[in-house]
């Protein structure tokens, strides 16, 4: 009778342990959401993201956007339509229609006229926005194209596709100038360093893969994703490379391929990145969550932007970093900072 009595007891014992460590789990859930909901009331010293308020919506789809370097023109596709806006007067200015199919990716040149769109139809189109008129149309991939990026000289564009390729085109004739040995999965996203020497590339498998753009010679290649890498981002000082994934956000050293900080512990379904004009700051957001800001230095989240949508397509800072535009499926939102901040382009970055 005894054995047994103890035997009872400790499983009661066990039981109730079981049920506290399980209500300390769901403590610790609904204190990490709300915390990271609330970080702007709890956390000392202010940030000054915190600070961002929405100060203009846009209608229409948004799954890109390009943003000029005057601040004013922002360019966004929806479907097969391209919008080039006017942010001041929050009017469209032109629509380009042209394509057979979903636009996925847009990139604009430094000079604020060259337009070049990649879509679902396979093709490349170069446009000039001075005139509203279509260039040319590159064909030569077999897959729908997901990424497009201008060089800063504006001499070459570069398409990444689900046909597992990376073409090299000549901006001013269309010509292709090169194939980039093919991958082992779809490519999903490209972006090109500052001096427009390194492309870094992400396919559907976990790889991320720098190459020399003038060379096509592949260079290293970082590994350490769960899933797919849908999007990438690279600081204005061109140091460091943030990568996504639905379930992490990496940040990497550019010249190493060292990997910095790995941000886990959220979902999103759709994900977007931006680092902030200083290089102190990471954005992340998308899937109806709130868009979390990481301090690079704490590895911390410093703020949050409540924000519904059903994804995030895309996201970018204004050159003096006083204002955020994000593009999602409910439309474009325009962020600016209610107080003054000393968070913009001029410094140094990390």
């Amino acid at each position: 009778m005894l054995d047994n009595w103890l035997s009872k007891k400790q499983i009661w014992l066990l039981r109730g342990v079981a049920i506290l460590i399980f209500m300390a789990q769901i403590g610790a859930f609904v204190w990490g959401s709300y915390r990271a909901t609330n970080i702007c009331k709890l956390s000392q010293p202010h940030s000054p993201y915190c600070d961002l308020t929405v100060v203009q919506t846009l209608t229409g789809e948004a799954s890109a956007i390009a943003l000029g370097a005057d601040g004013h023109t922002l360019v966004s596709s929806g479907s097969k339509t391209i919008t080039v806006w006017h942010l001041p007067n929050q009017q469209p200015q032109l629509t380009l229609q042209g394509n057979t199919n979903n636009i996925y990716d847009l990139a604009l040149g430094t000079d604020g006229k060259t337009l070049v769109s990649g879509s679902f139809d396979k093709t490349i189109k170069v446009w000039n926005l001075a005139t509203g008129k279509l260039k040319f149309t590159l064909k030569g991939h077999s897959e729908a194209v997901n990424a497009v990026v201008i060089t800063p000289d504006q001499q070459t564009v570069v398409s990444a596709s689900y046909d597992k390729t990376i073409k090299v085109w000549n901006l001013a004739t269309g010509q292709l100038r090169n194939t980039l040995a093919e991958t082992p999965d779809a490519l999903i996203v490209l972006a090109l360093t500052p001096n427009g020497q390194t492309l870094i590339s992400s396919d559907s498998g976990d790889r991320i893969t720098l190459w020399d753009l003038a060379t096509g010679q592949k260079g290293i290649t970082l590994n350490a994703h769960y899933g797919t890498v849908s999007t990438l981002a690279i600081s204005r000082n061109g140091k460091l490379l943030a990568s996504g994934s639905a379930k992490q956000v990496k940040l990497w050293n550019l010249a190493t391929g060292e990997l910095l900080q790995d941000f886990e512990g959220f979902y999103f379904p759709q994900i977007t990145i931006a680092f902030s004009p200083d290089g102190q700051s990471l954005i992340a957001g998308g899937g109806y969550k709130p868009y979390r800001i990481w301090n690079l230095t704490t590895g911390n989240i410093e703020a949050t932007l409540a924000k519904d949508s059903n994804w995030s397509g895309a996201m970018v800072f204004s050159r003096d970093g006083k204002t955020l535009i994000t593009g999602t499926q409910d439309g474009i939102t325009v962020w600016r900072f209610a107080a003054p901040s000393d968070r913009v382009d001029h410094a140094s970055g990390t």
